[in-house]
């Protein structure tokens, strides 16, 4: 056993604990409850699908569960069980739109009914700060 892997758990009144740093800039650990694989579920209902924890996304369950426990690849695991979470699948909104093709501009018929706008710079610094230009 490696010596870094001895020191980063311990067993407390029955518990088991991982050791770890909170910010990698800090040298304090911090104790967690190891959640064994056979609880993880339960854990996971009870964090996203009760009632006053509100069916968060992955971030905001994520969150909320790792300043008390940690276990084996915990981000996949909370990621993989919000993703097969039917009410989240059923009513969440897609929020990101999806590509679509480009509709054509009509040609216009005479000059001025259809204009463009742009600007190009930054340029040097006029006397009066200007430093864009406006193209129409």
């Amino acid at each position: 056993m490696k010596d870094s892997t001895k020191h980063s758990y311990v067993f407390k009144d029955g518990i088991l604990y991982k050791l770890a740093l909170m910010r990698s800039n800090s040298t304090t650990k911090t104790k967690f409850i190891y959640l064994p694989s056979s609880m993880i579920n339960s854990l996971l209902q009870f964090y996203h699908n009760d009632p006053l924890n509100g069916h968060f996304g992955v971030r905001r369950t994520y969150l909320k569960i790792k300043n008390k426990f940690w276990w084996p690849k915990m981000k996949q695991s909370i990621t993989q069980y919000i993703q097969s979470c039917l009410p989240c699948q059923q009513y969440n909104i897609n929020r990101t739109k999806k590509p679509d093709r480009l509709n054509p501009i009509p040609t216009p018929e005479g000059p001025f009914q259809l204009i463009g706008i742009d600007y190009c710079g930054p340029f040097k610094p006029t006397p009066r700060g200007n430093q864009y230009v406006l193209c129409i």
